[in-house]
């Protein structure tokens, strides 16, 4: 994002992009992609073109990138579709900042009570079992279930954690296939009361996503 805005910045005070590309290379922090940097000068030395060049690394430059860079070469508006993509790519960062700050609060209370439950049934539960079997009182249906559920638990918690590293390891593998990432997004897009906020996210991305590029002459 910073290296789109400081690109746009550099080719719009007409400075060639050769050497707006060799700055910002020596400029960046990260390793891996001041290497990738460093390849795609190099590829547009031996007359590749830009948008070509940040072609060859599809994680760092989506082909929305490219095709918006590819728009601004054959415009001649370089610096106009550079600045629109890192205001695209701001408005997204913000959109992701404001979901992640949507959805703490929730997942943060979801977290704590999962762990208080499993807190109170490994650990409180049992000695109320000592208790009650010292006394020899009748018990109810709803009490006999939550003591029996904390013996079951203390006794097989190794493989609990196991069963949930593995169903972890397993929707992990099975999102990754083009069937378990379509299946797993259809089930997220239908989630009750988060599922309506998913689906206006993806609209948002969509709208934002064609309207930068129908500007931008794609």
């Amino acid at each position: 994002m910073i290296f789109t805005r400081q690109l746009s910045t550099m080719i719009s005070a007409g400075i060639p992009i050769m050497e707006s590309l060799a700055i910002l290379t020596e400029q960046a922090e990260d390793k891996g992609f001041k290497a990738a940097l460093n390849r795609i000068v190099e590829a547009i030395r031996g007359g590749t073109d830009l948008s070509e060049a940040l072609g060859l690394y599809p994680k760092l430059f989506p082909q929305i990138y490219v095709n918006m860079v590819k728009a601004g070469e054959a415009s001649g508006k370089l610096d106009e579709i550079l600045q629109r993509l890192a205001e695209y790519q701001e408005a997204a960062a913000n959109l992701k900042r404001e979901v992640k700050s949507a959805m703490a609060y929730p997942a943060i209370s979801l977290c704590l009570i999962l762990g208080i439950t499993v807190f109170l049934m490994l650990y409180v539960v049992p000695i109320f079992q000592k208790l009650f079997k010292s006394l020899g009182a009748k018990l109810p249906a709803p009490t006999v279930f939550v003591l029996a559920l904390s013996a079951f638990l203390v006794e097989y918690w190794l493989y609990f954690l196991l069963g949930f590293v593995l169903l972890t390891v397993g929707y992990i593998l099975y999102r990754r296939t083009p069937a378990g990432h379509y299946n797993t997004d259809k089930l997220i897009l239908h989630l009750p009361v988060f599922g309506i906020l998913f689906q206006k996210i993806a609209l948002s991305r969509f709208a934002r996503t064609f309207s930068t590029l129908i500007q931008s002459g794609v």
